[in-house]
C-alpha cells in the first residue's frame, strides 16, 4: 500500500498515547480527491479505504496533535451535510461492513452515518457480517442482526435492507424465519467468474434482486490497522481493533451520478497496561 509521509516528531515526544480510546474517523467524501480518483480501476475496496484514511488521519493530526485517550472524533475538511432541499433528488446507500458480532455496533453504525450526513433515512441499507465460526449456527448467528434491520425497516430509518454473501442455502433459511426478507443479496463475484445456477433460480423464485461486487469479507483487519496507526504514531502501543465500517453513496437518481461517496471507521485502542 502506498504510504503518505507524515511529520511524526510531535507524536514521538508525546506522552498522551496510553489509555482507551473509542475513534470515529469519516473520511467525507473522497470522490472529490483527485489522487484517489487517478487509482486503477483494478484496486480492491479495501486499498481505497486504507488510503482514504491515512489521509484523513495525517490530515487531522497535523491540527489536532496525537490521539488521545476516551472519544476522538477524526473527520476530513471536506465532510458536508447532505442539503435537506436536495434529499428527494438523491438515493443515499450504505454498506456496514461488521468486525464484531455485536448487533449494537449495527445500531451506532446506523446512527453515526446518518448524524454524519444530516439525514433522517437511508434508501437502502446492506449488511455484511463478518466471518461467522463454523461451531456457531448460521441462523442464531444472523437472526439478532436481521431484527435489527427489520426495526430499521419499520421505523422508515432504511427503505430498503439487504443482506451479503448469503448463498442458496443461507438465503433460503433467512427468508424462512424473518418478517421482512432482504430487497437485494449481493454476492462476492472475486472468487468465481459465474453466480452459483441453485442461488440464481432461488433468488428468482423468492424475487430477491442479485448483485456482484468485490469487497472483502474484513474490510480493515487488525494488521492493517496496526499499519494505519503506526505510520501516524509509531510508539503508539495501543492494541487496536475495527469495531465496524460503512461506505457510504450519495447518487443523483435521474442521472445515476455519484455525487458523493466515502467511509466511516470505528476504531477501538485498548491500553497493554
Amino acid at each position: 500500500m502506498t504510504q503518505i509521509a507524515l511529520n511524526t516528531s510531535e507524536f514521538l515526544r508525546s506522552s498522551n498515547m496510553e489509555g482507551d480510546c473509542k475513534i470515529y474517523a469519516h473520511t467525507g467524501n473522497i470522490a472529490n480527491w483527485n489522487n484517489l480518483k487517478t487509482r486503477r480501476t483494478n484496486d480492491i475496496p479495501a486499498n481505497e479505504l486504507y488510503q482514504s484514511l491515512l489521509r484523513v488521519f495525517g490530515k487531522w493530526s497535523e491540527v489536532s496533535g496525537p490521539l488521545g485517550q476516551g472519544e476522538i472524533y477524526v473527520n476530513c475538511s471536506n465532510a458536508e451535510k447532505m442539503d435537506i432541499n436536495e434529499r428527494g433528488l438523491l438515493k443515499v446507500t450504505a454498506k456496514v461492513f461488521l468486525h464484531t458480532l455485536k448487533v449494537d455496533a449495527l445500531r451506532e453504525a446506523v446512527n453515526i452515518t446518518l448524524m454524519q450526513l444530516g439525514v433522517s433515512h437511508l434508501d437502502s441499507l446492506y449488511l455484511a457480517l463478518p466471518p461467522i465460526d463454523e461451531s456457531t449456527p448460521f441462523n442464531e448467528a444472523i437472526l439478532p442482526f436481521w431484527e435489527e434491520m427489520e426495526r430499521l425497516r419499520d421505523a422508515g430509518i432504511s427503505t430498503q435492507i439487504s443482506s451479503c454473501d448469503l448463498d442458496k442455502e443461507k438465503l433460503e433459511s433467512l427468508i424462512r424465519m424473518v418478517r421482512i426478507k432482504p430487497e437485494v443479496n449481493q454476492v462476492n463475484l472475486t472468487s468465481c467468474c459465474h453466480m452459483p445456477e441453485d442461488l440464481v433460480a432461488y433468488a428468482k423464485e423468492a424475487n430477491v434482486v442479485l448483485h456482484t461486487h468485490g469487497d472483502q469479507s474484513v474490510m480493515l483487519p487488525e494488521e492493517t490497522l496496526d499499519q494505519l496507526i503506526h505510520t501516524i504514531q509509531p510508539a503508539d502501543k495501543r492494541q487496536y481493533s475495527t469495531e465496524y465500517v460503512v461506505r457510504y453513496a450519495v447518487v443523483v437518481k435521474c442521472r445515476g451520478v455519484i455525487k458523493g461517496k466515502g467511509y466511516i471507521a470505528v476504531l477501538n485502542g485498548k491500553d497493554p497496561q
